[in-house]
């Protein structure tokens, strides 16, 4: 497993109350940009290439992950199941949904209660990142 912490001299410390949001994407390009994005708004943030990556890095690090940013279609594990998975921690995560195929989640009706916002690919990293803001509690820097 290879997380990728934003760089930063401003990266989490102990103690560190920031809010910490946890990237599952497999395309790197995407992957990197949103790391980018919402380390600059002030977050603190994690990536993981795939769902697997994301449940085992959850496994390893004690710190609380506060928000989930997961495509939606990856190989192995799609985007509900590791939206399931992180229903079942505690407490559950919330998990922001994002895909090509957004008429394909949108329409499924075993969707986790833990979902709360899907954006469709292309979308505003803007968008994005003010929904993310406002689902973890700040506004923007």
């Amino acid at each position: 497993m290879n997380a990728e912490l934003a760089p930063s001299a401003n990266a989490p410390t102990p103690g560190d109350e920031r809010i910490r949001v946890l990237i599952v994407e497999d395309d790197p390009v995407v992957r990197r940009l949103l790391r980018l994005r919402l380390h600059k708004a002030g977050l603190a943030v994690l990536s993981v290439a795939s769902g697997e990556e994301a449940v085992a890095l959850t496994r390893e690090d004690p710190q609380p992950i506060h928000l989930v940013i997961t495509d939606g279609v990856m190989p192995g594990m799609d985007g509900f199941d590791v939206a399931r998975y992180f229903a079942r921690t505690e407490p559950p995560i919330r998990v922001v949904l994002v895909s090509g195929y957004l008429n394909h989640f949108v329409s499924r009706t075993d969707m986790p209660a833990n979902i709360t916002a899907f954006f469709g690919k292309p979308f505003s990293t803007n968008e994005l990142v003010a929904k993310i803001l406002d689902l973890v509690g700040m506004t923007a820097s």
